[in-house]
């Protein structure tokens, strides 16, 4: 079980803040960062069919934006997620681990700006 509370980062330049646990059910954890303007949340899920398992990690933003040309204010939101889909059998956690650390290295940086891979994936590119 993940700690409560969950200490992950509430924006890029932000230390890490505390996400508190929110729900808890069956296979399923929500933590949340209560921010007036961004509140944010983190789930994590374990799925288990008969073949397969599938694991989530997904941090989920909302905030208000106003339409230039309407001008009216509406809540949007936008989520990143991060899934682990394997058979039941076959390959082992560090196999698994090692393809997460490729991943996230390739798309990771010190900062945001040298994360070129995600502004690449973002510009549409493939």
């Amino acid at each position: 079980m993940f700690p409560d509370p969950l200490q992950f980062p509430g924006y890029v330049d932000q230390d890490k803040v505390p996400h508190v646990r929110t729900d808890f059910g069956d296979g399923v954890g929500e933590f949340t960062y209560a921010d007036v303007n961004h509140p944010q949340t983190v789930t994590i899920k374990q799925n288990k069919s008969t073949r397969r398992f599938r694991r989530e990690i997904r941090i989920s933003r909302s905030a208000l934006f106003t339409d230039p040309l309407s001008a009216v204010t509406t809540e949007q939101g936008a989520s990143v997620y991060l899934v682990i889909d394997e058979p039941r059998a076959g390959f082992g956690d560090l196999e698994l681990n090692n393809m997460v650390v490729a991943l996230t290295t390739y798309l990771g940086g010190a900062k945001p700006t040298d994360n070129a891979a995600v502004l690449r994936l973002l510009a549409g590119e493939y």
